[in-house]
């Protein structure tokens, strides 16, 4: 009996600590505000800035790119309003706004 909860423990015990691992290191991740605005484009509509002290928060570096989340509150009537649910891309993944200072 024992041996047939021991395993499930472990597990979720190691599951616990990963997620919480990770929890931390996003919550205590590098954070950069912005000093300049940041021009951002998603590529299908006209270009849009986020202003000076936005919060960037670093996810990763790869290929000469950085990536990072930035959090928007709205109001949930005009998110409702104003967006629609969709599905991730599962090939190629989150669709990235494009960022460029020049």
């Amino acid at each position: 009996m024992g041996k047939a909860l021991g395993f499930p423990l472990a597990f979720f015990i190691a599951f616990a600590f990963g997620y919480g691992a990770a929890s931390l290191s996003f919550v205590y991740s590098d954070t950069y505000v912005l000093k300049t605005p940041l021009p951002i484009s998603s590529g299908k509509s006209e270009p849009g800035l986020l202003p000076v002290g936005a919060e960037l928060h670093y996810q990763s570096s790869a290929h000469g790119h950085t990536d990072f989340y930035v959090f928007v509150r709205v109001p949930r009537d005009q998110a409702i309003a104003h967006t629609e649910k969709t599905e991730v891309d599962a090939e190629n993944g989150i669709a990235r706004l494009s960022g460029d200072f020049n």
